[in-house]
């Protein structure tokens, strides 16, 4: 997105030093887009990598870029996946939910999902599964697991546990490792002299 104007009443919640035409890597926000949590591209790093300016920004201030606009400008820093995961929450669906009324502002959920939180009002949190960002609800938070935001988290719980025979494999490879003889003994330390030749 790239910043078209700037709104003071946001205070301290706004990116330090915004200014019309930076360029923002929109990152969380709230559901109707009135607001965006953003990193401001432009703006170098603290010394410690972390990006120096990122905050709120109204939904009004910025203009999101076309793929078209996108490909028109010159090499703009991107964030790392870490920078994203860090200011990224994951939630696993701890169990399947539907919405009793069928509630179209309501995300149905299915054991194991990964998903992005990106708003939570009282006991509910707003989101959609990383494997189908179009499908957005919300959802009670006692049906999700809140994760690390990391990548290990984003692999399939399946693909985290051994199977059967992985776990067999396993448990044949430690059996054999402690059957195996003790290392050599180490020779004794060599007590003569050098001869001269």
């Amino acid at each position: 997105a790239r910043c078209i104007s700037l709104c003071p009443a946001l205070g301290e919640q706004a990116p330090p030093g915004l200014k019309p035409g930076d360029l923002l890597h929109v990152v969380g926000g709230a559901p109707d887009g009135s607001m965006a949590y953003a990193v401001v591209a432009t703006s170098g790093t603290n010394g410690n990598g972390v990006p120096a300016c990122e905050g709120w920004v109204r939904g009004d201030q910025m203009q999101i870029l076309s793929p078209e606009d996108l490909a028109q400008l010159q090499e703009v820093p991107r964030l790392s996946v870490k920078d994203v995961l860090k200011r990224t929450t994951l939630a696993r669906a701890a169990e399947d939910w539907q919405d009793p009324e069928d509630e179209p502002s309501c995300l149905a959920l299915r054991t194991g999902e990964m998903l992005q939180l990106s708003t939570v009002r009282g006991n509910w949190a707003f989101c959609w599964p990383l494997d189908a960002p179009n499908r957005r609800g919300w959802v009670p938070l006692a049906f999700v697991q809140i994760g690390d935001s990391s990548v290990g988290t984003l692999l399939p719980k399946e693909e985290q546990e051994l199977s059967p025979s992985a776990s067999a494999a396993v448990l044949d490879l430690v059996r054999q490792a402690s059957t195996v003889a003790t290392p050599p003994r180490r020779p004794p330390a060599w007590m003569g002299g050098f001869t001269a030749g």
